[in-house]
C-alpha cells in the first residue's frame, strides 16, 4: 500500500486546514478573555472608586467630631491652667500669712 504524493499532499492540506481553524478557536478564545479580563478590571476599579468615595464621605464626616475633641482638650487644659494658676496665688497667700504669723 503506497500512498500517492496527491494523497499524502491532500492529508497534508487536511491537518493544515485542521490546524489553521484550531488556531483561530483558540485566538477567538484569547479575544474573549481579554474582554472578561478587561471588564473584570473595569468593575474593579469602579467599586474602588466607590469605596474610595465612601471612605472620603465618612473621613469628612468624622472631622467635626475630632475638633469637637480639640476644643474639649483645649478647654480642659485651659482650665486646668487657670486652675494651678488659682491654686497657686492660693498657696502663695497661705505662705503670707504664715510669714506673718511667725
Amino acid at each position: 500500500m503506497f500512498v500517492t504524493q496527491d494523497e499524502e499532499l491532500d492529508d497534508l492540506a487536511g491537518q493544515v486546514q485542521l490546524l489553521e481553524q484550531a488556531k483561530l478557536r483558540l485566538e477567538m478564545n484569547l479575544e474573549q478573555l481579554r474582554k472578561e479580563h478587561k471588564k473584570e478590571l473595569t468593575q474593579r476599579d469602579e467599586e474602588n472608586e466607590e469605596t474610595r468615595c465612601n471612605m472620603t464621605k465618612k473621613v469628612k464626616g468624622k472631622l467635626p467630631s475630632v475638633d469637637r475633641i480639640d476644643i474639649s482638650k483645649q478647654k480642659a487644659a485651659s482650665f486646668n491652667n487657670d486652675h494651678f494658676i488659682v491654686c497657686r496665688s492660693q498657696l502663695e497667700n497661705i505662705q503670707i500669712s504664715i510669714a506673718k504669723i511667725r
